[in-house]
């Protein structure tokens, strides 16, 4: 499932830190986040990507929807596995 929510910097660098933590507790090496290419100092499209996203969203209360256009954006990975952009087929802005 890939879910997005537009967050501030601090915002999403917070978020970034928490989802890390979950992720490594959890041992899921099929989670990922992805912010949408472009300025680091203005607000970001986050998206994350994992099997059940309430979790992860959680960790980050409101806003959150499901991204239908996910695979027309270029992404950059923050969290997860090399290979997140093949699983989860979205565009690599690397």
């Amino acid at each position: 499932m890939l879910r997005a929510k537009v967050m501030q910097p601090h915002e999403w660098l917070l978020f970034q830190n928490h989802f890390a933590a979950f992720v490594s507790a959890a041992k899921d090496p099929n989670c990922a986040m992805f912010r949408e290419a472009g300025s680091l100092v203005e607000p970001s499209l986050i998206l994350i990507a994992a099997a059940d996203t309430a979790a992860l969203e959680a960790l980050s209360p409101g806003e959150w929807s499901d991204c239908a256009d996910a695979r027309r954006r270029e992404w950059q990975l923050i969290v997860g596995s090399s290979n997140a952009h093949e699983r989860y087929d979205l565009s690599d802005a690397g």
